[in-house]
């Protein structure tokens, strides 16, 4: 999709963020527009939804000038209707050649992980987290965030949320994770973290090992009670013979 020239236009012109919104239109129209509308329209969502509203939720923002300029853009592409948006409606036409399977499932992940209130360990891991822990990791791989796509940020943020539980939601242990990880001789990512987790914290003395439970003594009774229970047995077993 990101080969598509109305795509690649979107980007140029809104950047990620544009891109962002477009898949979340699509996200919306899947998941809420799948019945005809009043005027027999498939795949698409008037105002009483309140579609915009949950747009600036999701996005994040307190003002919707960015996203009125963003749907401009779609409707002036023809991704969306701009007869449907005129009214207040969300309606994209090719939603079924846009939307296949693969980025149907893409998006519900993305979804999932930036809108549900994710509890862990009766601690919300929330965005501001999972940036700052993001935002190092770019740094150590040298890398620039305006080349990260939805299905990065999505990726990454599945990875983070997982480490922060293996570091029982201590954030800075993660921080010192992606240090260590990071000065060693192969490859690395975070999900190299995650399955090396145990070594780190070996490595760096944090390892708690469990508690040895050893058996409570058995007192002279019930010691009486199992040897007669075991002479028996083999009593019966002797007269099955």
């Amino acid at each position: 999709m990101y080969t598509d020239f109305k795509i690649r236009t979107l980007i140029e012109k809104h950047g990620l963020e544009g891109y962002a919104i477009w898949l979340l239109c699509l996200e919306f129209l899947g998941k809420e527009g799948e019945k005809k509308s009043k005027e027999g329209k498939k795949w698409s969502l008037n105002g009483q939804t309140r579609w915009k509203e949950h747009l600036m939720k999701v996005a994040g923002w307190s003002e919707n000038g960015k996203l009125e300029s963003i749907l401009g853009t779609l409707a002036e592409l023809k991704l969306i209707c701009s007869k449907s948006l005129k009214y207040g409606n969300l309606y994209s036409p090719n939603f079924k050649e846009r939307a296949d399977e693969y980025t149907r499932r893409q998006l519900r992940l993305i979804s999932e992980q930036t809108t549900d209130n994710i509890l862990l360990d009766k601690n919300r891991i929330d965005k501001n987290r999972i940036d700052k822990i993001r935002i190092e990791y770019i740094k150590l791989k040298g890398w620039d965030i305006k080349n990260f796509f939805p299905d990065d940020f999505a990726r990454t943020a599945k990875a983070i949320k997982t480490l922060v539980f293996k570091a029982k939601g201590k954030e800075e242990l993660v921080l010192e994770g992606l240090a260590w990880i990071s000065k060693q001789r192969y490859e690395w990512s975070l999900e190299t973290l995650v399955k090396q987790w145990a070594k780190f914290m070996k490595e760096n003395k944090r390892y708690e090992p469990p508690l040895e439970t050893k058996p409570e003594p058995i007192n002279e009774e019930e010691r009486k009670k199992v040897t007669e229970l075991i002479h028996e047995t083999t009593l019966k077993m002797k007269e099955v013979k």
